[in-house]
């Protein structure tokens, strides 16, 4: 599987044609979106692989949000979530920053 912004290579599990767990990157997963014009199907699943250096270089991108309880959510602030550099126990080694 690759990183859907770098398309760096990822090692990723997939079990019954699901991720189940990569090296070095999130899953992400969508099941369709009423905004959407391509991914407007209530029974369709995408799921896409970004790999850690990529949220890195790009996490001015991200909006984040921490869970407190079982329906409350509340905005936070992206930059205490994903670090501004890839932990020392990180397989990547090149973090392109965005212009």
């Amino acid at each position: 599987m690759n990183c859907f912004a770098c398309l760096r290579e990822i090692e990723a599990k997939v079990e019954d044609g699901e991720i189940v767990s990569t090296s070095d990157a999130a899953i992400f997963m969508s099941h369709g979106n009423y905004g959407s014009t391509v991914l407007d199907m209530e029974d369709a699943t995408v799921e896409v692989l970004i790999c850690d250096a990529c949220l890195v270089s790009r996490r001015q991108h991200v909006r984040a949000h921490v869970k407190h309880q079982k329906y409350e959510r509340t905005e936070a602030n992206v930059t205490e979530i994903i670090p501004d550099t890839l932990p020392s126990n990180s397989r990547l080694t090149d973090v392109q920053r965005d212009a």
